[in-house]
């Protein structure tokens, strides 16, 4: 008897799950199809350029098993490509991933790639060594 597959967590699920050549009508078109946790691998990997151990780790899986689902998922995406194929997003094993405390998800190594903080500070000088602005009073 084979071991049970552990979901895959995913950031959510995809805004748009269809995409196609333009100028052909669908029903001239062949399909390939894309599992929402091949997607999610691709854009860990691929769009926000994080390492497999760390991808792996945001999906809850192994490291072999994120490079096989990116493998999939990238093959789907050439043969679509380069074939002309419609590309429909569904299906897959995974569940949404809560937002959770960036704290926490941090401490156990899930990359929090949805929340980010920018914080912005004026100098009186032209470097990150110079005094604050005045304006921000005594803070560190």
């Amino acid at each position: 008897m084979s071991r049970p597959r552990r979901c895959r967590q995913v950031a959510g699920v995809p805004q748009a799950a269809y995409f196609k050549p333009q100028g052909i009508p669908i029903r001239d078109l062949s399909e390939v199809s894309l599992a929402v946790e091949g997607l999610e691998a691709i854009r860990l990997a691929d769009l926000e350029g994080l390492n497999m151990e760390t991808a792996a780790v945001g999906m809850g899986v192994s490291r072999h098993t994120f490079g096989r689902i990116l493998a999939e998922g990238r093959k789907a995406v050439a043969q679509a490509l380069v074939n002309g194929f419609a590309l429909r997003i569904e299906g897959g094993h995974y569940d949404v991933r809560p937002a959770g405390d960036p704290q926490q998800n941090e401490e156990q190594g899930i990359p929090n790639v949805q929340m980010s903080t920018v914080v912005a500070v004026s100098s009186e000088g032209p470097t990150l060594d110079d005094r604050l602005d005045a304006r921000f009073g005594r803070a560190q």
